[in-house]
């Protein structure tokens, strides 16, 4: 899939400009613009985040696991409310929040490893 102006995606999974007009939209949650600007970042930043994992070590798998784990967690954690431009890049600001996704996945990985389903 080619790249979009003002997207994040690109051929090679490198993170590109995004319009934080998108941003903005994407954080309003409930708005009927929200969603539709959601889809359009995830499906944007999906190619950029599942490369930086994989350079980062991941096989495929977990790659595609752990990309899709964090895309999930930005939507349950209605992370993007948090993002603002006064803040600096939103790339990252997403990688910021992907260090902070895998260092909870690693946390709970470990507790399992321990024990840590037993109340």
């Amino acid at each position: 899939m080619p790249a979009v102006a003002g997207s994040a995606e690109s051929l090679n999974g490198s993170f590109a400009t995004t319009h934080w007009s998108l941003v903005a939209q994407a954080g309003e949650p409930g708005s009927p613009i929200a969603r539709r600007a959601l889809e359009q970042l995830c499906v944007s930043y999906w190619p950029a985040i599942y490369t930086y994992l994989r350079r980062r070590g991941y096989d495929t798998s977990d790659a595609q696991d752990l990309t899709q784990s964090f895309f999930q967690h930005i939507l349950e954690n209605e992370t993007l409310t948090r993002a603002s431009r006064e803040k600096g890049r939103f790339r990252s600001f997403l990688l910021g929040a992907l260090k902070l996704c895998l260092a909870d996945d690693r946390a709970r990985r470990g507790s399992l490893k321990r024990g840590g389903k037993v109340h």
